[in-house]
């Protein structure tokens, strides 16, 4: 029974393993269960390769159970579960032969892994679903995390369609086998669109791993974001010695880990400097540590190497304490992001890597550490120099490398910061609906844990401008009266403008620096002006507002409250206008009405955490001609930011003044429209219609010949008009069928 007594409130959490707490091994959790059972009410380990007899290495917070598939149920053979699962279940079986040759295609061995591995999955979630209390099951207010994206992961998505809790979101890890198929003979893993697809987000560990998922999965990639591991502080950290000559290695002996490599290059490394010694520590089948000793007492000065071994992490870190070693070392063929290496870094040993996986991350020279970065496939002369120039440096230089590894540690590998922050936003994610985990008309986004708020939030206003000169004005007078120590600059990005815009900003930069011209000329049209803008910004918040609205007072301010309790998005009440300043219409609520569930937001009435556009590469500039702000807000949405909404943050919106602006527009809106479908469908974005277009043309041209000289009905047919054509335009440009 899991005590949570003293637990926090707030949400269950289900963390899908491979062995832990069990046996040795994915000793990252050790330092990250504590801070993910301080963040949930309950955490419940699920370990899916546990075995019967099978020894609980790891202690656990109180609040922390396990679930064990019971003895039996399991034989050990992973092919043999998988058929046993088919004769007791046929119906499931038949889905998963369908999926299977849906995946595989036509290669006949990438079939029968598809559906080893869905038959696997299917019974590790079936077992486990008996397994999960009822309070569990009950309950939407839950997370699911495993921490690998294979077996673990597909368990995972195939338990939640199995217990009817679609709203539960889904996260996983990936570290490196579970993400490079490259690491695998066969170049294959199974199932890995299936996986992406059902994942609110998807963590790898480095971000040469999030880099090769977005690659592989373009329509996941607002899910995928790096999230560092990390280890804990060393024993007597800053101890390492350049006179003791010492090189560490630690792995299991394997020919991937390239240990015969090593050995060649210490063996040239030793001409030089003949005390130079070797401690590797890590074992391995007992052929391959023999063949590995042999090849060292060949090559290798008498007496100046050892094989320390498989030591638990307690005692590798206790040796790495009393024994102060030099340098340490990795010359891998794959990596994900190594533990090992971490480990040294913790100690503040200068480190030597292959230049493989999320290697690179860990070695950063321009902050001061020993450039030890090495190919990814080095001689052992290239190994070799790189420890001769470690070992030949002068000792100052040296200190400067302890120091630095210890530095670079401490911010990017502490497991304190890391997990602290990981757990946090895991508790935070938003519980709506399925799949996405995105919460419609949420009140306001939880604080994200990378960036926080700061008391009074500093602010960039950016302005996408073509020939602004008549309206501008009124706008940058408008600005200049919000609080300026919210709006700290304000650019205006002129998209290449052929009338007096440039000299209007000049004229008001003269009277106020924070006024900036930005010149925007990749590309005709808002989005390229608004990517320019906010690049140009240097301001934590970014607000954007139109060349031709006008903001009233208060504005900042109503923005800036928002921000400071916390929000990354904000929207803010949109005054219809007409030119004489008559109100036509006043909206002070968001709506989702073209995508439920993902709330529609435009650029002139939005804000945003700068780190928000950089997380997202900024707005789709394939959408040059409208909604690249309603598609940056939907992808932010994806990504797991909720809207937050400033009712007295309001700005006049002035309606086109003649008929033919208004058309043009509104055919740009609905072209844009179809678009987003294009974009979107295979998300869950609804079609408008299928012929509603058609017979809303020959209606709008009719209510536009009743309308007669009444203004506002004119107007109102010109935009349905504009609309349906554009629709219409969109379907045809875009192949797809938005009517």
């Amino acid at each position: 029974m899991v005590d949570t007594t003293s637990a926090p409130a707030g949400p269950t959490l289900l963390l899908i393993t491979s062995f832990f707490p069990f046996e040795s091994g994915e000793e990252f959790i050790e330092g990250e269960i504590g801070r993910l059972a301080a963040e949930f009410s309950e955490v419940l380990i699920a370990p899916l390769s546990y075995r019967s007899g099978m020894t609980q290495t790891r202690d656990l917070p109180a609040n922390v159970g396990v679930l064990r598939i019971p003895p039996g149920h399991r034989s050990g053979s992973d092919a043999a579960d998988a058929i046993r699962f088919a004769v007791r279940h046929p119906w499931r079986a038949l889905r998963s032969l369908s999926r299977a040759v849906a995946d595989g295609g036509l290669r006949p061995s990438r079939t029968w892994a598809n559906l080893q591995f869905d038959l696997l999955s299917s019974l590790l979630a079936s077992e486990l679903a008996q397994l999960l209390p009822e309070g569990f099951l009950r309950s939407q207010d839950a997370v699911i995390y495993s921490y690998w994206m294979h077996t673990q992961a597909r368990t995972a998505v195939e338990l939640r369609g199995l217990i009817r809790r679609p709203k539960i979101p889904l996260v996983t890890r990936g570290h490196g086998g579970d993400i490079y198929t490259e690491a695998h003979r066969s170049g294959f893993l199974p199932q890995r669109a299936r996986i992406a697809a059902a994942m609110a987000r998807i963590y790898p560990v480095s971000r040469n791993g999030a880099d090769y998922l977005r690659r592989r999965f373009p329509s996941a990639r607002n899910r995928i974001s790096p999230r560092r591991l990390g280890v804990a502080a060393a024993h007597n950290p800053g101890n390492p010695q350049q006179a003791a000559q010492l090189v560490i290695t630690c792995s299991w002996v394997r020919p991937l880990k390239r240990l015969d490599l090593f050995v060649d290059a210490l063996a040239l490394a030793q001409q030089s400097f003949p005390q130079a010694r070797w401690v590797h520590f890590g074992g391995g089948p007992a052929e391959a540590m023999a063949a590995l000793h042999d090849l060292a007492t060949e090559q290798l000065a008498p007496g100046s190497f050892e094989f320390a071994g498989a030591l638990t992490n307690s005692e590798l870190r206790a040796r790495y304490g009393a024994q102060p070693a030099t340098v340490f070392v990795n010359v891998s063929e794959t990596e994900g992001v190594p533990v090992s290496i971490m480990e040294a870094l913790a100690q503040g040993l200068p480190v030597i890597a292959t230049d493989v996986g999320g290697s690179a991350e860990l070695i950063d020279a321009d902050a001061g550490m020993f450039d030890g970065l090495l190919p990814a496939r080095p001689s052992a002369r290239i190994v070799a120099d790189r420890l001769e120039t470690l070992l030949s440096s002068p000792p100052e230089r040296f200190a400067d490398y302890v120091s630095a590894s210890l530095t670079h540690w401490q911010s990017e590998w502490s497991s304190e910061t890391n997990y602290t922050a990981f757990a946090r936003e895991l508790a935070s994610l938003p519980r709506g609906s399925a799949d996405t985990g995105i919460t419609t008309n949420a009140p306001a986004a939880a604080p994200r844990p990378d960036v926080a708020a700061p008391a009074l939030p500093h602010c960039s206003v950016v302005i996408p401008c073509y020939n602004g000169e008549q309206t501008l004005p009124r706008q940058l007078d408008a600005l200049l009266r919000q609080d300026p120590k919210v709006v700290r600059e304000i650019i205006v990005a002129d998209n290449m403008s052929t009338d007096g815009t440039k000299d209007v900003v000049a004229s008001y930069a003269a009277r106020d620096p924070r006024v900036k011209y930005h010149h925007s000329d990749r590309g005709q049209g808002p989005v390229f002006a608004q990517n320019d803008g906010v690049r140009a910004s240097t301001q934590p918040f970014v607000m954007l507002c139109g060349a031709d609205d006008e903001v009233q007072p208060g504005w900042a301010e109503g923005f800036a409250a928002e921000f400071r309790a916390g929000a990354k998005i904000v929207g803010c009440t949109i005054v219809r206008t007409a030119e004489n300043g008559e109100t036509l219409e006043e909206i002070s609520q968001l709506s989702d009405a073209s995508w439920p569930g993902y709330l529609t937001l435009g650029g002139g009435q939005a804000g945003f955490a700068r780190h928000v556009f950089d997380e997202l590469d900024g707005l789709d500039e394939s959408f040059a001609g409208a909604a690249e702000d309603v598609d940056f807000f939907w992808r932010a949405q994806l990504a797991g930011y909720g809207i937050s909404f400033a009712p007295d943050a309001r700005f006049n919106y002035y309606s086109r003044p003649t008929g033919s602006e208004v058309l043009a527009q509104r055919r740009g809106w609905g072209r844009s429209r179809a678009q987003l479908y294009a974009k979107y469908r295979s998300l869950g974005m609804p079609r408008r219609s299928r012929f509603l277009a058609i017979p809303m043309i020959p209606w709008c041209l009719l209510r536009l010949a009743l309308a007669g000289t009444n203004e506002h009905r004119r107007t109102q047919a010109l935009a349905g008009l504009g609309t349906n054509i554009g629709v219409l335009e969109g379907s045809l440009k875009y192949r797809c069928w938005y009517l």
